[in-house]
Parts: structure tokens; C-alpha cells; sequence
């Protein structure tokens, strides 16, 4: 009984390797840039820093939201202004605390609230805001 040989030069992929390494590395840096497109990083969930003796912004976020996602960007645009003075938290509704907090407080994703030093709630905005509105309803807020 004879047995079929094998042919290393008949069965190699050109490339296959090399080419599936390529594809996985784009993927993985795709899905990273997407992650920080969505949620950047310094924005905090630490939801007990408000009435921590420093005012707070919360925004209630959704990713599948569009006023959330807009949102974000006026936040991202302006936070390096007033990062010193003001608390920049986002209550993201897909996890359990900001589902809570969002709930409690009956607000719905893709709006913000305003809390001072103490943690008393000072203002609400409902919907996407420019940024430029943003900063004006900042310095009204906290006296700024």
C-alpha cells in the first residue's frame, strides 16, 4: 500500500502568515482607536468626588446615544479649560453605577448635571450643548 507524499512546495500559502499578522494587528489598533474615539480615558466614573469640596459635571452617557456622544466631544473640547477647578465625571448608564446614579436622580442619557463643592445640584442641561455654551453655562454655574 503506498502513501501519498507530501509536498511542502505544493501546499505553502505565500504570505499567509505575514499577511494574517498584518490583519490582526490593523484590528487590534482599530478597536483601540474606536474605544478612546468612544469613551476617552480621562474622564472619570468616580461618581463619589461629588460634594468632595470641588464642583462636578456628570455627564450621563450612552454610546448608542447621539446627544451623549456629542456631548462628549463639547466636554473634550473645553475640559482642559476648567479641569483644575472642576470635577469632569461621566455616569455611564451600560454599567451599574451610572445606571443607578442616572436612575436615582431620574435623568436621562445625553444630559449633564452641575453639582457644587458641597454636592448640590446647581444646574441641569438636557441635549447636546457647543462647546462655547458649555463654557458660558460653567461660568455661570460656579462663579467662575
Amino acid at each position: 500500500m503506498s502513501h501519498p507524499t507530501f509536498s511542502r512546495t505544493q501546499h505553502r500559502q505565500h504570505g499567509g502568515i505575514k499577511g494574517n499578522l498584518l490583519a490582526v494587528v490593523l484590528a487590534v489598533a482599530g478597536t483601540i482607536m474606536l474605544a478612546l474615539t468612544l469613551f476617552p480615558p480621562t474622564y472619570s466614573t468616580d461618581l463619589s468626588l461629588i460634594g468632595q469640596g470641588k464642583p462636578a459635571i456628570t455627564l450621563v452617557y450612552d454610546w448608542e446615544d447621539d446627544a451623549s456622544l456629542r456631548l462628549m466631544e463639547s466636554f473634550h473640547a473645553i475640559e482642559d479649560e476648567f479641569s483644575d477647578v472642576i470635577h469632569f465625571l461621566v455616569a455611564d448608564i451600560r454599567s451599574p453605577q451610572g445606571e443607578m446614579f442616572a436612575d436615582s436622580r431620574r435623568v436621562p442619557p445625553g444630559s449633564i448635571i452641575y453639582y457644587n463643592a458641597q454636592g448640590q445640584r446647581v444646574h441641569f442641561v438636557d441635549g447636546y450643548q457647543l462647546p462655547e455654551q458649555l463654557r458660558a453655562s460653567f461660568k455661570t454655574a460656579f462663579n467662575l
